[in-house]
């Protein structure tokens, strides 16, 4: 009931026009939840290598081209829309209980220009496949440990000669895949960025 009466300001992550009663729900027991996994991501979360064969964790890239790449203001528009979805507004931690892995509800503390969205400005339209080669390759300590971060970043590669010619941008989503698979994620991506409110399709 919370979450539907106040989804317009969540999908925006608007949280100015909440009462201090709602904002202490986001930060209780109500959103701060914890869920189990399934037993595929349960061992996607954990790694089925041991640690000595420095095996990088299960990250799904999706490169979406575009003739001009979608403003910051867009982007942050989509991750909102996408941390309506519990797991989209997690990070991985292990039960200190049952000794098992889940996913716990940390809405109120992402930032998403820290956590989740960067800018990456390109010369060319070539640039954009080895820039994204060069994210896929440089595994972090945050995508190994998790670290109380979301389990999912966004990255605008901006090409400088946009709108020439057989030039284009590209926004690159990397989904650790205990969110989900990826046939449904390459589904998903490019209808949020066609299905917005005020925009047309295509």
């Amino acid at each position: 009931q919370f979450v539907l009466k106040r989804l317009p300001q969540l999908l925006a992550l608007d949280f100015s026009e909440l009462t201090p009663e709602e904002r202490a729900q986001m930060t209780t027991g109500q959103t701060r939840e914890t869920r189990s996994l399934s037993f595929s991501s349960e061992v996607m979360i954990k790694g089925s290598f041991p640690p000595a064969a420095h095996v990088w964790p299960p990250y799904i890239s999706i490169v979406l081209y575009f003739a001009v790449c979608p403003s910051e203001e867009t982007v942050r528009e989509v991750c909102g829309t996408l941390m309506f979805y519990h797991r989209f507004r997690s990070t991985a931690i292990k039960d200190p209980v049952t000794k098992k892995w889940c996913f716990m509800d940390i809405l109120d503390k992402i930032d998403i220009d820290r956590d989740i969205l960067s800018t990456i400005q390109l010369s060319s339209c070539s640039d954009i496949l080895p820039t994204v080669d060069a994210i896929n390759n440089s595994s972090s300590s945050e995508e190994t440990d998790y670290g109380g971060k979301p389990l999912w970043r966004i990255y605008r590669l901006v090409n400088q000669q946009e709108g020439v010619e057989g030039q284009q941008s590209a926004v690159l989503a990397r989904i650790h895949h205990s969110i989900g698979d990826g046939i449904s994620l390459i589904g998903i991506m490019p209808k949020l960025f066609t299905h917005l409110p005020g925009r047309e399709e295509g």
